[in-house]
């Protein structure tokens, strides 16, 4: 038989915003337990006491808090803000390996070049330097380009090596913003280094909102 606490644990999961205010410990267990009994009467197939489901909302907060990627900081982490950057979708095709070794060829010759090719299934992004426009939108004359952002930047964040093993770590980094409303426009990733791209009005918002305590 399901429990108070797996149905409230059920609940909060689906909300992160409830997450991130009872990690902040901003939320009154009186007030969310008025706020959910309903929905846990409803799971639950009985109408709990109110005291329980505060209880199930307390122990659940206290697990929150505890779990490994909440103790996670960025403060010692490496950050590289970069601007002037252009983000160009594609529908896959069997010319654009061979455009994206031009491409490669092209800017490798530019010092402080920022580009790079992400391929998935059907789609290919590019992101690089607003100053090869041009010269990419060239090469990529003949594609099929389902989409094209102007005016973006990177932040750039090397994940502390002690971090790399343990879990939520993007999670981390996303529901930050995400508490903060910035919208997250691409993700590029290696080994230690998260690349994440969002319109130049952000990217300083995002920046301030990850070394903040």
């Amino acid at each position: 038989m399901v429990s108070i606490a797996q149905v409230v644990k059920k609940i909060i999961d689906t909300k992160p915003f409830l997450q991130e205010a009872l990690l902040k410990e901003i939320i009154n267990y009186g007030a969310l337990a008025d706020l959910l009994i309903d929905e846990v009467t409803e799971n639950l197939g009985k109408e709990p006491k109110h005291s329980a489901v505060m209880m199930a909302i307390r122990r659940y907060q206290e697990k929150l808090t505890q779990s490994p990627f909440t103790k996670l900081e960025f403060k010692s982490s490496s950050f590289n803000v970069r601007s002037g950057l252009f983000t160009i979708t594609m529908e896959s095709s069997s010319t654009l390996h061979a455009i994206g070794a031009t491409m490669h060829q092209l800017l490798k010759k530019k010092r402080d070049s920022f580009f790079t090719i992400t391929e998935g299934v059907t789609e290919v992004t590019i992101i690089a330097d607003q100053k090869y426009k041009t010269d990419i939108l060239k090469l990529l004359k003949k594609e099929t380009i389902l989409s094209k952002k102007m005016d973006m930047a990177s932040l750039t964040i090397t994940i502390p090596e002690e971090a790399l093993g343990n879990y939520g770590v993007y999670y981390t980094i996303l529901r930050k913003l995400t508490w903060e409303a910035i919208n997250v426009a691409e993700i590029v990733s290696t080994n230690r280094e998260l690349v994440i791209l969002l319109t130049e009005n952000d990217v300083m918002r995002a920046f301030n909102a990850l070394r903040r305590e």
